[in-house]
């Protein structure tokens, strides 16, 4: 979530608690003790991790916007299909890791819902509207 709001993890948790109220002490300090690339390793089960996005049942309608060589962790227990910009990774623990392959947008069906995920090349750096297209050098 702090990726997505592009602040810092420990910022996201503070203003959760002291700016907005949601959350008391009690809920914070033990998350402000665990650093982000912990969650990461915990998650994939690699010394050093990529960027990895968490997909789970309280996804919401919004694209999974990934850099080629960022993954996504699935629940293992669920099953991927119509998957080309991204491919199966391997797993840890109750996740299925999948990894974004190649530029390109497309709709994937996990578990029977659609998820639009969008695959843009490492460090793009150019027009926004261009950021998800195929990248020629792979066509």
């Amino acid at each position: 979530m702090a990726g997505e709001l592009d602040v810092g993890y420990s910022t996201l948790l503070k203003h959760l608690r002291y700016g907005l109220g949601l959350v008391n002490n009690g809920w914070m300090a033990p998350r402000l003790k665990v650093a982000p690339k912990a969650i990461r390793q915990r998650i994939t089960g690699e010394k050093e991790p990529p960027r990895v996005i968490i997909l789970d049942d309280h996804w919401s309608n919004i694209p999974i916007d990934l850099e080629v060589g960022d993954e996504i962790a699935i629940p293992s227990k669920l099953r991927v299909e119509g998957a080309s910009v991204i491919h199966e990774a391997g797993s840890h623990g109750e996740y299925s890791r999948w990894v974004g392959a190649s530029a390109g947008e497309e709709d994937v069906r996990i578990n029977d819902r659609k998820y639009r995920i969008r695959v843009a090349r490492t460090g793009y750096c150019g027009l926004l509207k261009y950021r998800f297209l195929d990248d020629p050098d792979q066509i």
